[in-house]
C-alpha cells in the first residue's frame, strides 16, 4: 500500500534548512493521538520504541497529559485518552498521519520488531520515492498506525548537520592559547580567494587570545584580542575561504593577513 499524499523527497530535506533560519521561530511542538489507556500508550512509546518522556503531569479539568518525544527531542505524541462516549473515542485505531523520518528504516524495522512492534507494511521503496526512498508502517498497542520514512537527500542534509555540529564542538573543546602564526592572503591563488598558512615565520606577527564570553563555556560565544607585533603588516578581511577547514565562500569575508 503507498500514500499518493507524500510529499516529494527534496521537499524534506529543503524544509531542514529553512526550519532553521526562518524568522520568527516556529515548529511543530506535538501531534495528538487518541488512545484508550495513556500508561500503557507511554510503556509503549518508551520500552518498545525507544522515546523519552517530555511532559507527563495533571492538568485541572482536562486530566493527565502525556507527551512523548522521540530521542532527538520535539516534535512530540500528546498521549490522550477521550472521554467515554465522546467522538473522538471513535478515531482511535486510525490511521494518525503521523510520519517519522530516519535515516535507515530498515534498522529500525528490525530494532521495533524484536521489541515486539507490529508493522503493517515492511520496509518497501514506493514509487513517489523515485528510487530515493524507503517507508514502512507500524502500529502502537491501540492499532494507531504510523508512518516510518527514510529519504536520501534528508540523510545527506543530516549527515552534513552533523559534521558541522562536531566542528563547532571540536573549536569548542580547544584549549585557550596564543597563536604564533595567522591566515595570510595568497596572492599568488587570488583567483581562486584561497587562504594558506605562514609558515614558521622569522618572528611572531601576532598574538591572539581566545576566551569564553561568559569565562565558563562557549554557550555565548567566543571573544578574540590580537595584537600585532609587526607595523609592516596589517589585518583586513577579504572575500575568500579557508584552504585547510573549507571555511568561507567565495563572496563571504575571512580574516586575512596581508
Amino acid at each position: 500500500m503507498e500514500n499518493p499524499a507524500q510529499p516529494d523527497p527534496g521537499d524534506i530535506a529543503l524544509d531542514l534548512h529553512a526550519a532553521e533560519f526562518s524568522e520568527p521561530f516556529l515548529r511543530l511542538n506535538f501531534a495528538t493521538v487518541w488512545v484508550r489507556d495513556q500508561e500503557r500508550s507511554r510503556r509503549f512509546f518508551v520500552e518498545q520504541l525507544g522515546f523519552q518522556v517530555a511532559v507527563d503531569t495533571e492538568v485541572p479539568g482536562s486530566g493527565r497529559w502525556i507527551i512523548a518525544t522521540p530521542p532527538t527531542g520535539l516534535p512530540g505524541i500528546a498521549l490522550v485518552a477521550p472521554h467515554d462516549g465522546s467522538a473522538e473515542v471513535s478515531r482511535i485505531g486510525q490511521n494518525t498521519g503521523v510520519g517519522f523520518l530516519t535515516e535507515d528504516v530498515r534498522a529500525l524495522f528490525e530494532e521495533w520488531s524484536n521489541h515486539g512492534v507490529r508493522f503493517v507494511l515492511p520496509p518497501t521503496q514506493p514509487s513517489w520515492g523515485r528510487g530515493q526512498a524507503r517507508y514502512a508502517i507500524f502500529e502502537d498497542v491501540d492499532g494507531n498506525r504510523y508512518s516510518l520514512i527514510e529519504i536520501d537527500e534528508a540523510t545527506r542534509a543530516v549527515e552534513a548537520e552533523r559534521r558541522a555540529k562536531a566542528a563547532r564542538l571540536e573549536a569548542e573543546r580547544r584549549p585557550l592559547t596564543t597563536w604564533q602564526s595567522l591566515r595570510r592572503y595568497n596572492h599568488a591563488s587570488s583567483r581562486s580567494g584561497a587562504f594558506t598558512d605562514v609558515v614558521s615565520p622569522a618572528s611572531t606577527v601576532a598574538v591572539v587570545r581566545t576566551n569564553y564570553v561568559n569565562s565558563v563555556d562557549a554557550s555565548d560565544g567566543l571573544a578574540f584580542r590580537l595584537r600585532t607585533m609587526n607595523q609592516t603588516l596589517s589585518l583586513e578581511t577579504a572575500a575568500g575561504y579557508d584552504d585547510v577547514t573549507g571555511l568561507g565562500t567565495p563572496t563571504a569575508a575571512i580574516l586575512g593577513l596581508r
